[in-house]
């Protein structure tokens, strides 16, 4: 099997060492043009836009490779995305949680941005969010499991009648077949929006 080659680092100490002789240097450039950039530094031609006309500062060099909250919300191309930026993709979950009853007790299991978990009486549950939501506009939404003992018959997940979710926190109940409120034996949900 061949040797994997590995992008080499050379550029970029070439590159931090014009900077550091006062030669401003277009670093996002840089990172665009990779590691080809050892044979156009041994030939002298370095590529178009590679040293910049002013300095960029070390924020601004920043702002312009790595992702920023608003970078991930409007899903901005090229951009480094680092883990506690990630969150803010619209397409990854804000919060998520997995709770089970047994005899009564609620014991939330796995969770993510949730703070607590209320009961509020049979089948009626308040889902609190470490951090909150930008607005309350985010989609909610869940899964039931019935204990068996109880029957096969249907368990729905859904908001409380008459309580908007709001940004901190979502009222959700668990109803059977007949409309009357149950506790089920196992709830997973999600919630999907801007932080």
């Amino acid at each position: 099997m061949p040797e994997e080659t590995k992008p080499s680092a050379e550029p970029y100490r070439r590159m931090n060492g014009l900077a550091s002789e006062g030669i401003p240097v277009n670093y996002p450039e840089l990172l665009r043009q990779g590691p080809s950039l050892d044979e156009r530094l041994d030939d002298g031609s370095l590529g178009e836009g590679l040293l910049a006309d002013e300095s960029i500062s070390f924020s601004k060099f920043l702002s312009s490779v790595f992702a920023t909250k608003t970078d991930m919300e409007d899903e901005t191309a090229n951009k480094i995305v680092l883990a506690d930026k990630a969150r803010h993709s619209p397409g990854t979950a804000k919060m998520w949680a997995n709770w089970t009853l047994s005899l009564g007790v609620v014991t939330l299991q796995n969770s993510y941005n949730v703070s607590s978990l209320t009961d509020n009486g049979v089948g009626d549950f308040t889902i609190n969010y470490t951090t909150a939501f930008s607005n309350d506009d985010y989609a909610l939404v869940g899964t039931t499991q019935r204990d068996t003992a109880v029957g096969n018959a249907l368990l729905i997940f859904a908001l409380k009648n008459g309580v908007a979710p709001a940004t901190a926190s979502a009222r959700v109940v668990t109803v059977n077949a007949n409309a009357q409120l149950e506790d089920p034996e196992r709830v997973g949900v999600g919630a999907w929006g801007d932080l």
